[in-house]
């Protein structure tokens, strides 16, 4: 991350967070959170842009509210956010116009919360998570929930965590060295030299597959053997996985200056 005198490095960023950081630079990897709010008095700007405030005070940083008419063109928007690392903040959010129907799959609450607003949350993914975004979202509904029930809002609680980045690193660290001196469980690491190499490539090409679906074949084999080994033998065994492929190869149109990528 690029240094700036306007404030002070608590320590340097971890590996993990400079690879996030250089896709967030890029546009990518931005962690966008939709919430279709149900209240049973009307929510307004106000009652959102002011729990924002609090939220900020209370060091979970969400600024930048701004109305925008489609939902998907919001998201969409969002996801390609670039924030500036060095001045921050790195977080943000979009507020849909009260006259938005969201995306609520709930219909049934509507009689007891029949007001409804959509908030878009998104935040660099190098200072958050799934797990820490639940947590933000948590705060952010007990905060405003506070605020429609005129209840006064302690901002000297700090609810947001700065993270010192050793605790991680060395239960990283711990647990690496856990698994080298397990014999019946080690990981396993080995390069791959280049005849190697090259007999696995030509191996997909004769069987007309691409060198990603063969990794995977060897991937999925690997782990059957590996629950066999533990003891789980059955006839059928159901792996569900999600992989990052670029999908322009079955596009039929020129993608020679797309760079789009979906997931298979």
């Amino acid at each position: 991350m690029a240094r700036d005198s306007s404030f002070v490095w608590l320590r340097p960023a971890t590996e993990m967070e400079n690879l996030l950081d250089c896709a967030a630079r890029k546009g990518f990897y931005t962690t966008v959170v939709g919430l279709t709010v149900r209240s049973i008095v009307p929510l307004s700007d106000h009652h959102i842009k002011e729990t924002l405030h609090h939220m900020f005070r209370l060091d979970i940083c969400l600024t930048s509210v701004t109305d925008t008419q489609e939902l998907v063109q919001a998201v969409e928007t969002l996801m390609q956010y670039h924030f500036p690392t060095t001045e921050g903040p790195l977080w943000c959010a979009r507020l849909l116009p009260a006259s938005d129907p969201g995306c609520s799959f709930r219909q049934e609450l509507s009689a007891t919360f029949p007001y409804t607003r959509t908030l878009l949350l998104a935040n660099h993914h190098g200072i958050a998570d799934g797990t820490s975004n639940m947590y933000i979202v948590n705060a952010f509904l007990n905060v405003l929930d506070d605020m429609l029930s005129d209840k006064a809002v302690d901002d000297a609680v700090q609810l947001g965590r700065i993270d010192a980045g050793e605790e991680t690193k060395d239960i990283i660290t711990t647990r690496m060295m856990e698994l080298m001196e397990d014999e019946d469980h080690q990981i396993v690491l080995r390069d791959l030299d280049k005849e190697t190499t090259q007999s696995f490539i030509s191996k997909c090409k004769e069987e007309q597959i691409t060198l990603n679906s063969g990794l995977l074949a060897v991937f999925n084999t690997s782990l059957v053997d590996f629950v066999l080994e533990g003891g789980l033998e059955q006839d059928f065994y159901r792996i569900q996985e999600l992989h990052a492929v670029n999908m322009r190869r079955y596009w039929s149109s020129n993608t020679s200056g797309s760079t789009r990528v979906l997931t298979e």
